[in-house]
């Protein structure tokens, strides 16, 4: 049973992590400039963005049991950070246009999203 809840939370948890790749790749060295506001402003976005977007999933697909919602926030982050893996061990040939030091802020970001994903699995939304 657990099989067709987990499916829609890691389709779009691969669905996103392609966006953002993608976004990444055309624009990341403009978003991932420290000295540009567009860095600073991205973890700002980020709060609500996360909060948009993991809150009515987990309402739409009811998830009543006590650990549902955990489960799903695990199942939404996990494939996106398995795929990240290769994506910086070959980030010369996916993302060309970021350097070394564009890779660690990209890196720092990731982190803050994907710890911000996990966490709105043991809160409850207002």
């Amino acid at each position: 049973m657990m099989g067709n809840r987990s499916q829609p939370f890691m389709l779009i948890g691969a669905s996103l992590w392609l966006l953002g790749s993608v976004l990444v790749r055309l624009a990341g060295q403009y978003i991932f400039n420290p000295r540009s506001g567009a860095y600073l402003g991205l973890f700002v976005v980020s709060v609500p963005l996360i909060w948009l977007l993991t809150f009515p999933l987990y309402r739409r697909y009811a998830l009543g049991d006590g650990g549902g919602q955990a489960r799903a926030a695990l199942q939404l982050v996990t494939l996106p950070i398995l795929l990240e893996l290769p994506s910086f061990l070959f980030h010369p040939l996916l993302f060309p246009n970021m350097g070394e030091t564009r890779m660690a802020y990209y890196a720092a970001f990731l982190f803050f999203f994907y710890g911000l994903a996990l966490a709105t699995g043991w809160m409850k939304p207002r």
